[in-house]
């Protein structure tokens, strides 16, 4: 319903009331001047006149009440489905934030884990190799970098000789990226590859999974 047809609305109610408002000070007035007692139509029919008004008038207002309440749950319709077309745009973008935002951390690891390598700082290029793993099994659209990441880490930890110094909060963060890593839906096609590398991992840096 547009703003230019509420005014209308608006209009026509009000130009309603104000005529009602006159035809009762005119009903008003006949018995104050006392018109009925010098009038040739009967008291018992002005009255019935009257009623019949009044019945007219209570059919139209209920009528248009009616009409009202149609049109309130019509646009109470268009209202819903409008919120429900919102709220399923939010949702979608809301994935798409998700999913980006996993990709971005996938990158991120990936560019971590290839510098640490090329540093040959091994054991934080595993992790970060952990980390590669982990997000390129969530995101929707995988890059494929899941082998690489497998065959770095393997790389790396033959030729890393010094497991020492490694971080105490690396222990948390890679019980925590283990164990989401077995619950994805995708980890059966790495198992095989990643299971006997994660131990020897872990076993190295002295990380112990209950």
């Amino acid at each position: 319903m547009t703003e230019k047809d509420n005014n209308k609305k608006i209009t026509l109610a009000l130009l309603i009331s104000i005529v009602a408002l006159l035809l009762c000070l005119l009903v008003f007035a006949l018995w104050m001047f006392e018109t009925i007692p010098h009038s040739v139509i009967l008291p018992e029919t002005f009255i019935g006149v009257c009623v019949a008004l009044l019945g007219v008038i209570v059919t139209i207002a209920v009528g248009s009440q009616i009409v009202n309440v149609m049109e309130i749950k019509s646009s109470q319709k268009i209202y819903e489905n409008e919120l429900k077309s919102a709220l399923e745009t939010i949702k979608h973008q809301q994935l798409q934030i998700a999913a980006e935002q996993i990709r971005n951390a996938h990158l991120h690891h990936c560019t971590m884990a290839m510098i640490a390598e090329f540093q040959g700082h091994y054991p934080q290029a595993i992790y970060y190799f952990f980390g590669v793993l982990l997000t390129g099994l969530q995101m929707q659209e995988p890059l494929g970098n899941e082998n690489y990441a497998l065959e770095h880490i393997g790389i790396c930890l033959v030729r890393c000789k010094e497991w020492n110094n490694i971080p105490s909060q690396w222990h948390e963060d890679l019980k925590n990226i283990d164990a989401t890593i077995k619950q994805l839906p995708n980890y059966r096609w790495i198992k095989d590859k990643y299971e006997p590398l994660q131990n020897d991992y872990f076993s190295k840096i002295g990380l112990n999974i209950k």
